[in-house]
């Protein structure tokens, strides 16, 4: 029998390559052959499943660096090294600035390293392990290679199955060039016999990566294996199909002609060895006009699939709500829909929902704290660099609306007649400005003080929870776990959730999957790319960021942005042109995608990190008992970026490997 393997080899990879055991854990004991493993089609599935477990989990706080690396979401223990009941030394570290390349962190490149995040309930601890994505794609093409080989399957699974593994193939490139930048491309596995030399990969130019990316991905789609719609969505949802292929293919070449890879100036003495930059200096427009029409065929497949905007049917869950209601309920569930969501085009990770539910709890106090558990927290706060962004009441950024008193924003007052809806019903309370006269999605996304948080628990939309998060409230900072921003992420909490019964056990009826990509985030890379590939915006570009806002409940009164813009706007010609288009659709996508995981890549591919992350991290004051105390803006952490953090550093033990690899900038 045959028993020879193929390996990826790349940096540290190659003291991988001691044992079979080693990267093919799918392989069981005393059966050390590809062969025995594609001899059976259960053999292949289990290698399926492997391809498939190398997904850089969306939801879990220690293994995405999008949830906690930026500026969105802090927590209070970033500031105490010491705290007991949560200790996160992966994300937490980097948002900190604390990344090198002795021992990267989170390191997708080699794979290998641990983080632990203590519980709090039972004194144990979770280990978070990072897998190499190279690893990922290797196995990948072990069984695009070898599916063939599997006798009882039919042409047609076989078919399917390597269309799956190619796609899954394209992903890990993908996210590995948005993290590291220019990468070696690994189209098929190499011999582990060859010498080092003839196995060693350089790393390539970023458009060259690219254009080997979309050819994998359009051989995926061409062969027309994958399925439009995955068959089983309680037991398949998350398996690649069509829309997902397309999707991602419209996201790689989106983040192709974004300005960190189309005419970056700020790398152009990346070089190769051959004095070749990495990263091409000259912009191309050609770039968008290809990304555009890839958003466009992923969104036609969508709607091919029945994909598209979630609203809640508050007669099929037996609610009788009002319409403010009903919209702050589809807006959460467009995130937190279990799996009959259409808005979900590809995501995983209910097990990771678990933990972040948990830690992203509302910090909910009711009068009987008697019937509160221990369990109520909320680490997961988010920042006012984040709600800053929320637009006003009448879909305009707060700064720029001559109607909303944006110099007065922190002023107390009482609640206004209009919004006393969103708010407890106590009379005398003040609260500030800021947290009135906002849109919907402020309302249904983040939770704070003195404002009501609708749930399952209590239907009775006037009998609402309300939190209260002063420093000796119950939510307040004199509990162990608090918000320390002041604003909790309610889009991350289903409604249904039962808060009296805050058992970690007791949620699983509430778990969904973590969106990797969703139609509002096609709806508006596609506007996007169609606004940077004209020379001034037109009907084609509103045509695909209006129905985000109308589904959010912007534009009621003028039905469009452009004359939401020239009513209330101290712009009004903003949407006209290219340049205040481009600043709408990304304040879009910056409110749309809140805590999903997208503004942190987005503003590293917009080249705008540098100027978001070295803001500090502001918040409320949480050790503020009175109004006057607590309703203070307050810099909680002064966060820093710099232009080499743009791309992760590459293990220094690999550079001394694999003396083809170059160590990115600055590091």
């Amino acid at each position: 029998m045959k028993s020879k393997l193929y390996a990826i080899i790349c940096g540290t990879l190659m003291c991988m390559f001691t044992s079979c055991s080693d990267y093919l854990n799918v392989v069981p004991d005393n059966i050390p052959t590809i062969e025995q493993v594609f001899n059976t089609r259960e053999g292949a599935y289990k290698m399926l499943h492997t391809c498939y477990d190398y997904v850089p989990r969306p939801a879990n706080i220690m293994q995405n660096p999008a949830l906690l690396c930026g500026d969105e979401v802090w927590n209070p223990t970033f500031m105490d090294n010491n705290f007991y009941y949560y200790r996160n030394k992966s994300t937490e570290f980097i948002a900190k600035g604390r990344q090198d390349k002795t021992t990267p962190l989170l390191n997708y490149w080699d794979g290998g390293d641990y983080s632990y995040l203590s519980q709090v309930f039972g004194d144990q601890q979770e280990k978070s392990y990072i897998k190499s994505l190279f690893a990922g794609i290797r196995n990948c093409n072990i069984l695009i290679d070898n599916i063939d080989l599997v006798p009882d399957m039919k042409l047609e699974e076989k078919a399917q199955w390597k269309a799956e593994c190619q796609v899954l193939k394209a992903y890990y490139h993908y996210y590995l060039l948005q993290m590291y930048g220019p990468i070696p491309f690994m189209g098929e596995n190499l011999d582990v016999s060859l010498p080092p030399e003839e196995v060693q990969r350089e790393r390539e130019p970023v458009d060259d990566v690219v254009r080997q990316i979309v050819e994998v991905l359009d051989e995926a789609i061409s062969s027309e294996a994958l399925p439009l719609t995955v068959v089983g969505r309680q037991n398949d949802l998350g398996r690649i199909n069509l829309p997902v292929a397309k999707a991602i293919k419209a996201k790689v070449l989106v983040l192709a002609a974004s300005p960190i890879f189309n005419g970056n100036t700020q790398f152009r003495n990346f070089k190769n060895f051959a004095d070749q930059p990495f990263i091409n200096p000259e912009y191309s427009v050609e770039k968008w006009k290809k990304a555009a029409e890839a958003c466009k065929d992923a969104i036609t497949a969508a709607h091919n699939a029945d994909m598209g905007f979630y609203t809640l049917d508050p007669k099929t869950v037996g609610l009788n709500v009002s319409d403010k209601t009903v919209l702050e309920l589809s807006l959460r569930g467009q995130i937190t829909e279990n799996t009959d969501n259409p808005e979900l085009v590809w995501g995983i990770g209910r097990q990771d929902v678990n933990r972040l539910i948990y830690y992203a709890s509302s910090p909910l106090n009711a009068k009987h704290i008697s019937e509160r558990p221990l369990g109520f927290n909320n680490l997961h706060g988010a920042t006012m660099n984040m709600t800053d962004q929320f637009y006003s009441n009448n879909g305009i950024p707060i700064e720029e609306d001559y109607t909303y008193q944006y110099s007065d924003r922190f002023k107390l007052i009482s609640v206004p007649e209009d919004y006393q809806f969103y708010f407890t019903s106590e009379e005398g309370i003040k609260v500030p400005y800021y947290n009135t006269h906002r849109e919907p999605r402020f309302y249904a996304y983040v939770g704070f003080d003195q404002g009501k948080y609708y749930c399952q628990e209590k239907p009775n939309e006037e009998d609402s929870y309300v939190i209260h998060s002063k420093a000796m409230d119950f939510a307040g900072a004199k509990n162990t776990m608090y918000c320390v921003t002041g604003y909790t992420c309610k889009k991350l909490i289903p409604w249904k959730r039962q808060f009296v019964v805050n058992v970690i056990d007791n949620i699983g009826d509430v778990l969904y999957f973590f969106p990797i990509i969703r139609m509002s985030d096609l709806y508006l890379m596609c506007a996007e790319a169609l606004n940077e590939s004209k020379e001034a915006p037109d009907s084609e570009v509103y045509e695909y960021i209006q129905p985000v806002r109308t589904k959010a409940g912007l534009d009621k009164e003028t039905m469009n942005l452009v004359d939401t813009w020239a009513k209330y706007s101290t712009s009004p010609q903003k949407p006209k042109t290219k340049e205040g288009m481009r600043d709408i659709i990304r304040q879009e996508r910056m409110v749309e995608l809140a805590f999903e995981g997208q503004r942190y890549w987005d503003l590293r591919r917009w080249m705008l990190a540098g100027s978001y992350f070295n803001r500090p991290i502001r918040g409320w004051n949480a050790q503020g008992v009175t109004e006057n105390d607590y309703y203070i803006e307050t810099y909680i952490y002064d966060r820093k970026f710099a232009t080499k953090d743009y791309f992760w550093p590459i293990r220094q033990k690999s550079l001394d490997s694999n003396h083809k690899l170059q160590q990115n900038m600055g590091w």
